[in-house]
C-alpha cells in the first residue's frame, strides 16, 4: 500500500532528488512508510491541524502532536502533514525518519482489526530542508492524491468481501441441518443473494474509479467506491459469520478477523458520513461549510 499511499505523494509531487532517494527502496519492498494526518483536535476537519513547521536555513523544525498514525514504530519513514503558515494554503508535508531527533513515538495502541497505531509528539523535531515535500499549498494536492488511496482502500475491502462471500457460499452447500444442505433454506438463499448484490454493486463502482483514474481519482468516484466497498465488506462479512453460526465467531476461523479488519475502514480515510456529504456536494455542485457562522 506504500506506493498507493505515502509513496504516491512522493511519486506525484516530489522533486527529482526526492524521487531518486525514496522511491527505489519502496518499490523494492525494502522500506515502508506511515502517513500522519490526524491530530487530537483535527480528524475529519483536517484544516484545523495545528502541528507547525518552520524552515530555518538548511533545517526544518516541526512542533506539535499527532494521533492515529498507523505502524509508526515499525515503518522507516513518516509523511507528516503540518502547517507552515496560519491559513489553509499554509498546509504542507515533511518526511520524518523514525529516529528523527525531537520525535517521540508513543507505545502501540491497537484498533479492533489489530493494526497498531501511535501518537506522535514533536518537540523541535529536526530534519534537513531536503525532507520538505510541500512548504505550503498542499491541501488541494493532498485531497486530490488521497482520493486514489481511498479507491485502493475500496479495492482492498472488495477483496476481503469476495473471500468472505465465497466461504459462505461453499459452506451453505456443504453444511447440513435437518437432513439437508442449508443452501436449500430460503432465508439462507436470501442472505446469499443480498450479499452478492452488495458485492457486485461495490465491484463496479471500484472498477470504474480505477479505470477513470490517471494518477489521481475523482473525488466523486473515489468516495462512491470507498463507501460502497467498505460498507459492502462489513455487510458481507457480518452475514457470512451469521451463516457459519458459532464457528464463524471463533478466532480459529478467519471470518471474525475479516469483519474486524474491514470495519475500521468505514472510518479511516474519511468516514462514510463525510464521503456522503462529498458525494452530495458533487451532485448539487455546491460546497457545504460545516463551521458555524461567525458572530
Amino acid at each position: 500500500m506504500a506506493i498507493a499511499g505515502p509513496g504516491m505523494f512522493v511519486a506525484r509531487w516530489g522533486n527529482a532528488e526526492q524521487k531518486a532517494r525514496y522511491l527505489p527502496p519502496i518499490l523494492r519492498g525494502e522500506e515502508a512508510w506511515s502517513i500522519s494526518l490526524s491530530e487530537p483536535g483535527a480528524g475529519t476537519a483536517l484544516t484545523d491541524l495545528t502541528t507547525r513547521a518552520a524552515i530555518d536555513g538548511k533545517l526544518c523544525r516541526v512542533n506539535g502532536a499527532k494521533t492515529f498514525c498507523s505502524s509508526a514504530s515499525l515503518n522507516d519513514h513518516i509523511l507528516l502533514f503540518c502547517r507552515f503558515a496560519p491559513t489553509t494554503a499554509g498546509i504542507g508535508a515533511v518526511v520524518l525518519d523514525r529516529d528523527t531527533p525531537g520525535l517521540t513515538i508513543s507505545k502501540a495502541h491497537h484498533h479492533m482489526g489489530g493494526t497498531p497505531w501511535h501518537e506522535l509528539f514533536l518537540d523541535d523535531a529536526t530534519v534537513p530542508v531536503e525532507n520538505v515535500l510541500f512548504s505550503g499549498n498542499a491541501f488541494s494536492k493532498l485531497m486530490g492524491s488521497y482520493s486514489l488511496e481511498r479507491t485502493a482502500a475500496g479495492a482492498w475491502a472488495l477483496g476481503v468481501a469476495q473471500a468472505a462471500f465465497e466461504m459462505a457460499r461453499d459452506y451453505a452447500k456443504e453444511r447440513k441441518q435437518f437432513g439437508r444442505p442449508i443452501a436449500e433454506f430460503q432465508l439462507v438463499q436470501g442472505r446469499l443473494a443480498d450479499m452478492w448484490l452488495r458485492l457486485e454493486q461495490a465491484r463496479w463502482l471500484v472498477y470504474k474509479a480505477c479505470v477513470d483514474a490517471d494518477g489521481t481519482a475523482s473525488r466523486m468516484e473515489s468516495s462512491m467506491a470507498k463507501v460502497a466497498a467498505t460498507e459492502a465488506a462489513v455487510f458481507v462479512t457480518d452475514h457470512a459469520m451469521q451463516m457459519f453460526g458459532a464457528s464463524g465467531m471463533s478466532q480459529e476461523m478467519p471470518l471474525e478477523w475479516m469483519y474486524r479488519t474491514v470495519r475500521p475502514y468505514t472510518v479511516a480515510g474519511g468516514t462514510s458520513d463525510i464521503h456522503r456529504v462529498m458525494i452530495a456536494s458533487e451532485i448539487l455542485q455546491r460546497r457545504f461549510d460545516h463551521r458555524p457562522p461567525k458572530a
